[in-house]
């Protein structure tokens, strides 16, 4: 016997239960659809953070080579193409104020410095630049 007949189900029951199992199996290939862009979606954000990783290191080691007036036009134009309109100042007698960056009405003062991992930026400096503004 099939179906309805060898539970005794009637006709419209024999359909329901096809119509919820049709629906179940819909909505398990959707999960299994989404776990799938899921996990392409993860290796594909690995490979490229490992991308960016090798180019950050080959930058990093360009700008760091840089002189400090080079370093603050890097800098500056950074800015520029995220978006901010740059206003540099002198290279010396600035009063630790390299950059005046403006977006969406926001005024940002910048100070570029160029650091070595044997050579960091300390706390006194960061104070200085905060106090004189």
């Amino acid at each position: 016997m099939k179906g309805g007949q060898s539970l005794n189900l009637c006709a419209t029951c024999v359909k329901e239960a096809e119509e919820q199992q049709r629906k179940w199996e819909e909505k398990f290939e959707r999960e299994r659809q989404k776990f799938e862009i899921k996990a392409k979606t993860m290796a594909l954000k690995n490979q490229e953070l490992a991308r960016l990783a090798k180019i950050r290191l080959k930058h990093e080691e360009e700008l760091l080579s840089l002189s400090p007036s080079d370093f603050e036009d890097a800098v500056a134009v950074l800015y520029r193409q995220l978006g901010y309109s740059v206003e540099q100042t002198p290279y010396s007698g600035d009063f630790g104020k390299d950059l005046v960056a403006i977006k969406d009405g926001i005024k940002y003062l910048i100070e570029c410095k160029r650091y070595q991992p044997d050579k960091r930026i300390g706390r006194p400096p960061l104070q200085n630049f905060l106090q004189q503004w």
